[in-house]
């Protein structure tokens, strides 16, 4: 058929589709030269727009419907016909910005094409031909990439098992905290498939519990990333790191407005401490700074001698003292102070204890001596700390969040 009589035939229904005729026939020759599959162009109604359907207007119905379900779920779908159940219709959106206006289709007769495709090859098959409609500049990619999330989220949530218990806060916290162990015996060992598994079932389960009270969940969530984190320097991972990530990570999840979001961030956090740790077993000498970092802060109290931590790092008190300076910019006083005033922080931020308390628990016998030290580490007092730190928290997760999650500790 002439080019000229194709893009002017009554045939086209939608007459921006003329628009991708050109690019439509260089992405079918390509998907075709690939995967031994022929493609055809539809419009958002389903209607077969160059008439190149073995079945003609049959499956008009199960095109539109599979066109439709592409969108939504990112951008393919597969769907059995209603009319033939042989027949599987996979489709491929075609977009101008945020506007449907077909979809390039395979009608997969599994009596017929299975001899060239292989069944459990079509999926790969039509996320290929979804790669060349995006590539070619033929549908809104960020859309659909953001419909795509929000499918896979909706997907974890619906095989989350229902929680027998009720939608409170002191809830919704107990049922994190048993299915904590789990998942962190799995960042401890670095199994990330695994981790990712109990994951996705307790952010399931916790969205279903919360009942779109965001605050609520973001509460839970910003302890759980907190315990995620921990572990990971507690197993060797960089504490530099974690703690550079950390400074950033509160806001970031305070100005999440959506569920999806709140989970790619948690995951985000979950597969950070993961390389972090697959890193730190690449390279020998930062595993034994971990032990050296392990034993520093677990010894807080102690009147730690560099000779001392530096047996435990397995290097001699000089390469120690070089390790320490190249790692942290810093002397290994510094360093021990640092670890200190950052145990000092968590203690005024998580806690109610007494300044003294938290200058002795911190490992400073001294209270003026730990004042002037954080002064020196903050540029503020630790009383002057607790005010702010726990003033941001009210503003941030909102104030009803902000005191339950105080009442609980």
């Amino acid at each position: 058929m002439d080019i000229n009589e194709i893009i002017t035939t009554e045939a086209v229904q939608c007459v921006e589709l003329k628009d991708y005729f050109f690019a439509y026939q260089l992405l079918s020759q390509s998907f075709a030269r690939q995967w031994h599959l022929k493609t055809l162009l539809s419009d958002a109604d389903g209607v077969d727009v160059f008439g190149d359907s073995r079945f003609g207007g049959e499956l008009r119905q199960d095109r539109r419907e599979a066109i439709a379900a592409a969108v939504k779920r990112g951008g393919c779908c597969g769907r059995q016909s209603a009319r033939r159940p042989a027949i599987m219709i996979y489709a491929v959106p075609l977009m101008f910005n945020g506007r449907l206006l077909g979809g390039v289709v395979v009608e997969y007769d599994s009596d017929i094409d299975s001899r060239t495709v292989a069944p459990e090859v079509i999926d790969e098959a039509m996320w290929s031909l979804r790669d060349l409609v995006c590539g070619m500049n033929l549908a809104n990619e960020a859309l659909l990439e953001r419909n795509k999330k929000h499918a896979e989220f909706e997907a974890i949530k619906n095989a989350a098992p229902e929680s027998s218990k009720g939608f409170n806060y002191k809830s919704l916290r107990d049922f994190y905290l048993v299915k904590e162990p789990a998942l962190l015996s799995c960042v401890k060992r670095v199994e990330p498939d695994a981790a990712l598994e109990i994951l996705n079932e307790m952010v399931g389960s916790m969205c279903k519990m919360a009942g779109g009270r965001l605050e609520l969940l973001k509460t839970v969530l910003l302890e759980l990333a907190m315990a995620i984190a921990r572990t990971t320097v507690e197993a060797g991972g960089s504490s530099e790191v974690i703690i550079s990530r950390g400074y950033n990570a509160f806001t970031e999840l305070a100005a999440l407005e959506e569920e999806t979001d709140m989970y790619d961030w948690i995951a985000g956090v979950l597969d950070l401490c993961i390389q972090t740790l697959l890193y730190s077993r690449m390279y020998p000498n930062n595993m034994q700074l971990a032990e050296a970092i392990k034993y520093m802060k677990e010894h807080l109290k102690e009147n730690m001698l560099r000779e001392d931590v530096a047996e435990v790092a397995c290097l001699s008190p000089s390469h120690f003292s070089r390790v320490i300076r190249q790692t942290f910019d810093m002397s290994f006083t510094e360093v021990v102070s640092k670890f200190r005033i950052d145990k000092a922080k968590e203690l005024l931020l998580y806690t109610d204890m007494s300044l003294v308390d938290v200058a002795h628990e911190s490992g400073f016998n001294d209270q003026s001596y730990f004042t002037k030290v954080f002064l020196r580490f903050t540029k503020q007092t630790p009383g002057q700390f607790r005010r702010m730190k726990h003033k941001e928290q009210q503003d941030q997760l909102g104030n009803d969040a902000f005191e339950r999650y105080a009442d609980e500790l």
